[in-house]
């Protein structure tokens, strides 16, 4: 075993580099890479963080090694869901979802998912709703689209409740992160208590639309995922564990994806031009399947997945060292929370020529890639199982949006818009855009 230990960054705040990481976590981890490399330790409170940067070091935390580098961070805050557990319990609700995501499913979802994105575009007619915002557009399409797929409900005015509670949650999760241990619902300071109010408000109108959904005669893919749900779990409060982690994962990343995405193919009109042009030789009221999507529309999904790579809505995850072990020949010890940053990695200079430009074609041919060097939608055996479910929302999205209009940035302001780093990357600043018909 090695005795030399990653490098350590100093800190004389008794709380480590704890404000730096609450302002700006992105462009911390991103800065310090650049300055200490690939794998380096640091302060936070009373917790020892080790940051892993290489791809080859990823693949041992969530490949070879993955029985030594377990999920922390968020379980006591949203409980055992497939997002947080591990072992058993793990593989319990992963394999209770499975059947929801096949293939079979997705062409059946395609006819609602482009149906509705059309039905959005009604806001559109009026001249007094050319000029629009971007977030708020995507947010209540993809809410709509969530609750369609995964209740079988159209038409809900209650569901923005749910949009925003979920902000909420996202926005403050990693500040709870950041306890020793979880605070009591109780607590009075940092937004604890408020915390814990949104998050039982949520699952108490999720459980309402999941009952709802079970009411309904109608057969739909989510009866099927429902199923398995009360077959594997007996206790609603995992049930509706189960059902937030979802959520999260397909409503809010698949927006900021598109959100991000959006604004810059309008920084880069020449790459927008060539999108628009693809759509346009597409028929899209005539494709029978997912895969016949991905293989008449490479460059749009080329440009979404260029759009993840630069912003990727889950910008970091966090592992917990349950023995001390080594990467690249240092020291990793026993308790040390390992976090690594698809935000960072995706920059990494050694493995992407000019990190910093979007360039879609990257994508095109994704053979020469180190396999671990790009992963917006995680890793290893815990790789999201929705990530063809997003990908098939984002890209009927985009064909039909700019299949329909043409755009441009309502600002020059608009062009400069920072992440805001939490659970999810985010815009800092809402943004509009113009529209123009075809």
């Amino acid at each position: 075993m090695p005795q030399n230990q990653p490098f350590k960054i100093k800190s004389y705040s008794p709380l480590g580099f704890f404000s730096q990481v609450l302002k700006d976590p992105a462009e911390f981890l991103l800065e310090k890479r650049q300055l200490h490399g690939d794998l380096f330790q640091f302060r936070l409170g009373m917790k020892n963080v080790v940051f892993v940067g290489h791809p080859d070091d990823l693949k041992k935390v969530f490949l070879d090694k993955k029985d030594v580098f377990l999920k922390s961070s968020t379980r006591s805050s949203f409980g055992n869901s497939v997002l947080t557990s591990e072992g058993k319990k793990w593989l319990e609700l992963r394999k209770s979802a499975q059947g929801f995501f096949q293939f079979p499913n997705l062409d059946a979802m395609m006819k609602d998912v482009d149906r509705l994105t059309q039905e959005s575009f009604k806001q559109f007619e009026s001249k007094d709703h050319r000029t629009f915002s971007v977030g708020k557009y995507f947010d209540s399409l993809i809410e709509t689209l969530v609750m369609k797929l995964f209740f079988n409900i159209e038409g809900d005015s209650n569901s923005a409740n749910l949009g925003a509670k979920m902000n909420f949650l996202s926005d403050n999760i990693i500040k709870m992160g950041l306890f020793p241990k979880t605070p009591p619902k109780w607590f009075p300071l940092f937004g604890v208590k408020e915390f814990f109010t949104t998050l039982d408000d949520f699952n108490s109108l999720v459980m309402e639309k999941y009952d709802r959904a079970l009411m309904q005669e109608s057969k739909c893919p989510f009866q099927k995922f429902a199923s398995f749900l009360e077959k594997d779990i007996t206790e609603r409060k995992d049930i509706s564990t189960q059902l937030l982690s979802f959520f999260f994962a397909g409503f809010e990343t698949t927006a900021n994806a598109l959100v991000w995405t959006f604004l810059q193919m309008n920084k880069n009109p020449e790459i927008k031009k060539q999108l628009r042009a693809e759509v346009s030789n597409f028929d899209l009221n005539n494709y029978q399947s997912y895969t016949q999507l991905l293989q008449g529309l490479p460059w749009t999904k080329a440009c979404l997945l260029e759009g993840m790579r630069l912003f990727p809505p889950v910008w970091f995850r966090t592992r917990t060292a349950i023995e001390t072990t080594e990467l690249s020949g240092a020291l990793i010890e026993k308790g040390s929370l390992v976090w690594v940053s698809q935000y960072v990695t995706h920059r990494h200079p050694d493995f992407w020529n000019d990190p910093e430009k979007f360039d879609p074609s990257r994508f095109l041919d994704e053979s020469k890639m180190h396999p671990f060097q790009y992963f917006p939608f995680s890793l290893g055996r815990n790789i999201c199982q929705g990530r063809d479910l997003a990908m098939l929302e984002m890209i009927i999205i985009f064909a039909r949006f700019f299949q329909r209009f043409d755009t441009d940035l309502a600002s020059s302001k608009d062009h400069e818009v920072r992440p805001l780093a939490r659970v999810s990357l985010r815009p800092e600043k809402e943004f509009f855009a113009i529209l123009r018909d075809q």
